[in-house]
C-alpha cells in the first residue's frame, strides 16, 4: 500500500538493493511493479556494478521517476506516466489502456500492489525495505521476501501459515497477504468479476484464543473470500476475519481450487494506539512443495 497524496507526510517506503555477487561482477536487475490484481504496470532494468547498492523510493515511481534506469532506456508498460500509474494502482480508469482498470477500487487515495525484483542472467542480491512514518514517528527495516530461482523457475513459497494477534483497546493486528494468481488481465472498470479467478477463496481459516479455544472463520466453515486479491492488508477481528477473542493466533490455509498454491503472510502489530509497530513474517507450516 502506498499513500499517493503528500507521501513525505505519510509513510515513505524505500527498497534497498545490494549486489553481493561473490565474484564482484556487475549485474542487471529487473524491477516489475504489479497491481493488487496482478496486472504489471511498469518494468525497467537497473545495472549494478560489483558490490554496488541503490535505493528505490517507491513514491518516486508513482511520480513517474524510475530510480536507476539508464539514460535512453525504454521502460515497459506505462513507463514514466505518473498519472496513469496512480490510476492503475488505485482502481481508476487508465487512459493509455482505453480507460480499462487494473486494480480494486477500495476508495481512498492509495496505490495497492507489490513489486518483484529479479536478477537477469545470474548473480546475487540482498534486499531490504524501509518504512518511515512522519506522522506516527516510527521506522522499520525488514528483508524482502527472497526467492531462489534456477532453470526450473522460482522456488515455491508457503501455502499454510500461522500468525499471532492482539486485540485490546489500544492494540491492533493486521496481516499482509500475497497469493499466487493467474494475473495479467485488465477489465472493465467496476466489473472485476470479468477476471476468471477473482475473488480468490481459501481452504480454511481458524482463529484460536490464547487458551487454545478454536473458532472457524466464518463460523460453520462456509466459504468466504477473506483475501480476494493477489495482495492486501487485512485487519484481524474485522470484516471476514471477525472473531471474539482478544488475543491468540490464526491459522490460514490459502490453497484454493483443489490445488496447492504459493502464498506469503506477514503479521503487523500496532501497539499502544499505533505509536509503536512491529512487523514479522508469519510462521510457515507447509510450503507449496507439499501436498494439500
Amino acid at each position: 500500500l502506498k499513500k499517493l497524496a503528500n507521501p513525505r507526510k505519510a509513510e515513505v517506503t524505500t527498497i534497498h538493493l545490494k549486489n553481493v555477487t561473490l565474484s564482484g561482477d556487475p549485474i542487471v536487475v529487473t524491477v516489475l511493479v504489479w497491481t493488487d490484481l496482478s496486472v504489471p504496470t511498469v518494468g525497467w532494468d537497473i545495472p549494478l556494478a560489483g558490490w554496488a547498492s541503490i535505493d528505490i523510493p517507491v513514491h518516486e515511481i508513482f511520480r513517474g521517476v524510475l530510480p536507476g534506469i539508464e539514460d535512453g532506456a525504454d521502460p515497459l508498460g506505462l513507463g514514466a506516466d505518473g498519472p496513469a500509474l496512480r490510476a492503475a494502482h488505485s482502481g481508476k480508469p487508465v487512459e493509455p489502456w482505453d480507460d480499462e482498470c487494473a486494480a480494486q477500487d477500495l476508495g481512498g487515495n492509495r496505490a495497492r500492489g507489490y513489486i518483484t525484483i529479479e536478477v537477469v542472467g545470474g548473480g546475487t542480491i540482498f534486499a531490504e525495505v524501509s518504512r518511515l512514518s512522519q506522522r506516527g514517528k516510527y521506522g522499520e527495516t525488514v528483508p524482502l521476501v527472497h526467492v531462489e530461482s534456477g532453470n526450473g523457475g522460482s522456488e515455491p513459497l508457503g501455502s499454510t501459515w500461522g500468525a499471532r494477534y492482539s486485540r485490546t483497546s489500544k492494540d491492533q493486528s493486521w496481516v499482509v497477504v500475497w497469493r499466487e494468481t493467474p494475473g495479467g488481465q485488465r477489465f472493465t472498470c467496476g466489473a472485476p468479476e470479468e477476471l476468471d479467478w477473482y475473488p480468490l477463496e481459501q481452504t480454511q481459516i481458524v482463529g484460536f484464543e490464547a487458551d487454545g479455544t478454536p473458532m472457524e472463520i466464518p463460523e460453520g466453515g462456509s466459504t468466504v473470500s477473506a483475501f480476494p486479491a493477489a495482495t492486501g492488508l487485512y485487519k484481524i477481528g474485522a470484516g471476514e476475519l471477525s472473531l471474539p477473542f482478544k488475543s491468540g493466533w490464526v491459522y490460514f490455509n490459502l490453497n484454493y481450487g483443489g490445488e496447492v498454491k504459493s502464498s506469503y503472510v506477514e503479521s503487523v502489530q500496532y501497539l499502544g494506539s499505533g505509536r509503536r509497530r512491529g512487523r514479522s513474517q508469519a510462521v510457515m507450516f507447509t510450503s507449496a512443495c507439499d501436498s494439500n
